[in-house]
């Protein structure tokens, strides 16, 4: 039994020593998870102008909650020493929102109906991270986060721009070939376009939120 456990604890640390990778070489991960995401906009108001009405609705109290969403993709990173490794990776994200708030259409006699919509915008993003193993197999990550839109709900492909920036961090672990990533993004741009009628309650709009994945390494 003594024997045995010698050997099984080997074999344990044999498997957790791999787990970070080895200095210089390559690596790459390929994984999936959720995404929660938000415009944050937060008891906004403003005014939208119907073009075939010619009438004027009054936006109140807009704010904007979270849409749960799907993300994927693959990451590729090099061990430059025992505490650093740079990483580049292109994911799918889906980054859905929920818009509620009040509006008033004087001229139409509508007053203070609340309003509820969704929408669903998917990006190629191009995470850029830096990757700092604080102890073994646990990284703190931070970087920099380019996207293209590839994807919107019809009635806002137009409002809508075709690239963003955001900033990712976060922290990951690694057992065996096994990599449980925990990331928050925090936008830079906004999404929404300034000729856009949704820019009267978005403006300083930007996607944000949080995304938790599973992922599975093999060495390059």
């Amino acid at each position: 039994m003594k024997k045995f456990l010698v050997i099984f604890a080997a074999l344990f640390s044999c498997t957790f020593a791999f787990a970070q990778g080895e200095v210089g070489k390559w690596s790459a991960h390929i994984h999936l998870g959720m995404n929660m995401n938000n415009w944050g906009v937060k008891n906004s108001s403003g005014t939208i102008k119907f073009d075939w009405t010619d009438a004027v609705a009054n936006i109140e109290r807009v704010e904007t909650k979270s849409k749960l969403g799907l993300v994927g993709g693959a990451e590729m990173g090099y061990q430059v020493n025992g505490w650093f490794k740079p990483s580049v990776g292109l994911l799918f994200q889906s980054k859905g929102i929920k818009v509620k708030g009040f509006v008033s259409v004087p001229r139409l006699n509508i007053k203070d109906v609340e309003s509820e919509n969704k929408g669903t915008l998917g990006y190629l993003t191009f995470p850029i991270m830096a990757n700092f193993y604080i102890v073994k197999n646990l990284a703190l990550k931070l970087g920099i986060q380019p996207a293209l839109r590839i994807s919107c709900d019809h009635d806002m492909d137009d409002e809508v721009k075709s690239t963003e920036f955001s900033i990712p961090f976060g922290v990951s672990y690694e057992y065996a070939n096994f990599i449980i990533d925990a990331r928050y993004y925090w936008g830079l741009t906004n999404p929404v376009k300034e000729s856009s009628y949704y820019y009267t309650f978005a403006d300083g709009a930007a996607n944000q939120g949080f995304m938790v994945t599973l992922g599975y390494k093999f060495d390059l």
